[in-house]
């Protein structure tokens, strides 16, 4: 009883000695300054939303300092010292803000429009929503730097930011509270039913965003035949099943909803699984109103090689833009009034196929046949949007796709014990397909479920970019430049 009595002693003369000493009020100070930087940013970009498309993004938002018993006992409980410094370089959850959306796609679009912003750098990024936590918590989770401008200095603080639908906050509010209620009984079914009720949740989210979309579409669409050339990317959009479920939307399907309100749009996927750009150039074109073209990854992978702006002038044979060439001649000849779309490949981390883990290949931070996976990217660009009838998209560049976040990390075996490695240090770990567990679980997944194929974070990303061209949105109103 004297020790529990002492220990709270010097807990509270701690507290008292932080929240007293002037170093740490000013500590304290910088976090709230880093806050009202943070909400006017998000206040801003509601009165821009309001007026351009007569709604707002958002519902509500909340801030909150860390209690300084709260910063200590983490301190002392991640083995930190108990120092203003200390505090500062090891803790980024001092200063929080939490933005209450009507539905998950306004917390994409509005996450994109704050990390777009050149004074916000972002630290770190867990995407709940695309891959729950096993109790079924769901949220968008960012770490940003912002800088702050004081009398005497400019100060980089750091901030994080969650993003929930109204429904999210609802059960993760709730489930706090149960939290804290004890001698429960039968604790296991009452985390299943939490976890049967935030699934339901998450359906319902989805299902209140169709309606909204369905409520605010036009009755005039204009109709829309579209006509999809592609690999896997495009292909699993209608293979779900394929990705093990661990996708709910193909980047197809979410181009579709984002520009369902000026387009009655039907898709022709002529996505093959595993296909180059040899593979199109016997295939039937159809007539469609407006065609995309997404290949190159699997030459890249295969070895074929580039070729260059002579031989896609050319249409040279064996080379990937003179296949490309040739492929855009096809669909211009049989549909001469057809907007033609070309998009080039992202970067891709290891991949391992998740129904058969023995089908993998190494990422694009290697060369494959001599040749990097950038340069080829660059080259298709430079050729399609050299063609006078061709819209090129440089998605390489303006998906974010990097090696860094196509995944949090790869499941590897160390010396016996499996490990969550991130890059760059899991490429010096090799992988046995018929004796190692499958390297990416759920958790794993960031803008890839698998190293290669687009999560549903990667997948609204690439929709995102596409539905702007699509749309024709004038640049200086994109969110992806």
């Amino acid at each position: 009883m004297k020790d529990a009595i002492y220990e709270e002693m010097i807990d509270q003369s701690v507290t008292e000695i932080f929240t007293k000493a002037k170093p740490f009020m000013e500590l304290m100070t910088k976090y709230r300054c880093a806050l009202m930087e943070i909400e006017t940013k998000f206040k801003v970009l509601n009165e821009e939303f309001s007026i351009r498309y007569n709604r707002n993004p958002f519902e509500s938002i909340k801030t909150r300092l860390k209690k300084p018993a709260s910063i200590i006992e983490k301190l002392e409980r991640k083995g930190y010292p108990l120092t203003i410094d200390s505090i500062e370089k090891n803790l980024a959850d001092i200063a929080g803000i939490r933005v209450i959306c009507s539905f998950p796609e306004d917390i994409y679009i509005l996450s994109e429009m704050l990390l777009r912003q050149d004074d916000i750098v972002l630290i770190e990024k867990k995407d709940y929503i695309a891959n729950p936590k096993p109790n079924g918590y769901r949220s968008l989770h960012l770490i940003v730097d912002v800088p702050i401008f004081l009398s005497t200095e400019k100060k980089h603080m750091k901030v994080e930011v969650q993003f929930r639908t109204i429904a999210m906050d609802f059960w993760a509010s709730l489930d706090h509270k149960l939290k804290y209620k004890h001698d429960v009984e039968n604790p296991e079914y009452i985390a299943a039913e939490l976890k049967k009720c935030a699934d339901i949740i998450d359906e319902m989210d989805y299902r209140m965003q169709e309606i909204r979309n369905l409520i605010e579409r036009n009755p005039n669409r204009e109709k829309l035949v579209w006509c999809a050339i592609g690999d896997s990317f495009t292909y699993l959009n209608d293979h779900l099943d394929e990705t093990d479920h661990r996708v709910k939307k193909g980047y197809l399907s979410r181009t579709q909803i984002k520009c369902e309100q000026r387009y009655d749009m039907e898709i022709l996927n002529l996505g093959i699984n595993g296909s180059v750009t040899e593979n199109f150039l016997d295939v039937e074109i159809p007539q469609a109103d407006l065609f995309t073209i997404l290949l190159g990854t699997n030459d890249w992978n295969e070895g074929v090689p580039c070729g260059s702006a002579e031989d896609f002038i050319l249409r040279k044979k064996g080379t990937i833009v003179g296949h490309m060439g040739i492929i855009l001649d096809r669909i211009h000849e049989k549909n001469p009034d057809a907007r033609i779309i070309v998009m080039n490949p992202v970067e891709r981390g290891d991949f391992v196929y998740i129904l058969d883990p023995t089908n993998n290949a190494h990422g694009s931070y290697a060369k494959q046949n001599g040749q990097k996976l950038k340069d080829i990217s660059d080259k298709i660009f430079r050729c399609a949007d050299s063609c006078e009838w061709v819209e090129a998209i440089d998605l390489h560049r303006l998906s974010g796709f990097k090696q860094g976040n196509v995944l949090h990390f790869k499941k590897i075996k160390v010396d016996g014990e499996y490990r969550n490695i991130e890059y760059p240090e899991y490429v010096q770990y090799d992988f046995d397909p018929i004796e190692d567990e499958y390297p990416y679980p759920s958790a794993a997944g960031w803008m890839t479920y698998d190293g290669l194929h687009p999560s549903d974070e990667g997948n609204e990303r690439i929709a995102s970019i596409l539905a702007e061209q699509i749309l024709m949105i004038p640049k200086e109103e994109r969110i992806y430049v």
